[in-house]
């Protein structure tokens, strides 16, 4: 598409935990885009008694979303897509 229309750099529009592998496949096609998240998911740590500190089953969702991120990067590499 960027050949066919002749466009010299576009947007990668993704989900902030996505990006860097969404912008790793783009860099291996050598083409030549701005990373733009579409969202970020940051939620600061909210203490009021120390069972707040122990996991539970929302923390594990960010771990496993996490993992998955990692070992698909991983993947991708290991494959030459990024």
């Amino acid at each position: 598409l960027f050949a066919e229309h002749g466009w010299a750099d576009g947007l990668l529009v993704t989900s902030a935990f996505h990006m860097p592998r969404a912008l790793a496949v783009f860099r291996r096609a050598a083409l030549p885009v701005s990373p733009v998240t579409s969202d970020v998911r940051v939620h600061f740590p909210f203490v009021e008694s120390p069972l707040d500190l122990l996991p539970d089953a929302f923390a594990l969702n960010q771990t496993t979303d996490a993992i998955k991120e990692v070992v698909g990067l991983l993947v991708y590499r290991l494959r030459g897509w990024a």
